[in-house]
């Protein structure tokens, strides 16, 4: 799960260590980074409900757009055939009153999007023709007022908290199904 600049550069500097020890070299070398986006904007509707109307909601997005743009630059001097990409996920709205394709519009021209299957219908229904927003950021007082006000730690801290529950809690049920499981199945021997 990466959420902030630091675990992106954590993660892509380990890739690319590793892939340089790669015994038959980097012609079919291909790294991927999972970007997870509107749940940065429910964290700072929650938790920086002080940005102004400008600023929230568009958190996920800014913070999405800079680790592509980051990724672009890392990459480029690399010479490598094949492009590393950023998966942008967690891409469908979580606010009712947001349009169902504001990240996908958003997001138009980049690498690759996983989208719930709700917001792929949504997007579907729209018949709308997208074109390339990715490199395109709002404006620069919505930039400084997200940079001033949104602790990138504070983010990533809770972000990961809430992310790590999100996965591990139905890994916990399941082995606690499987287990009575078992024990009903030994006890009917």
């Amino acid at each position: 799960m990466i959420f902030s600049e630091r675990q992106y550069k954590i993660a892509r500097d380990a890739v690319w260590r590793g892939a340089q020890r790669r015994k038959n070299g980097l012609g079919g070398f291909k790294s991927v980074y999972s970007i997870f986006v509107s749940r940065v904007d429910v964290y700072t509707e929650k938790y920086v409900p002080e940005l102004s109307p400008a600023a929230q909601g568009q958190v996920g997005i800014v913070n999405v757009k800079r680790l592509w743009r980051l990724n672009q630059e890392f990459w480029k001097s690399k010479g490598l055939k094949l492009q590393q990409e950023i998966i942008f996920a967690s891409t469908g709205t979580k606010k009712k009153t947001d349009p169902a394709d504001k990240y996908v519009e958003a997001l138009a021209g980049s690498d690759i999007q996983t989208n719930p299957p709700a917001t792929n219908d949504a997007v579907e229904a729209l018949h709308k023709t997208y074109t390339r927003h990715v490199d395109e950021m709002p404006p620069k007082a919505v930039l400084d007022e997200i940079d001033q006000k949104v602790d990138q730690q504070k983010m990533e801290d809770k972000l990961m908290e809430e992310g790590t529950a999100k996965f591990a809690d139905p890994q916990h049920a399941l082995l606690k199904l499987i287990g009575e499981k078992r024990a009903a199945l030994a006890g009917a021997k």
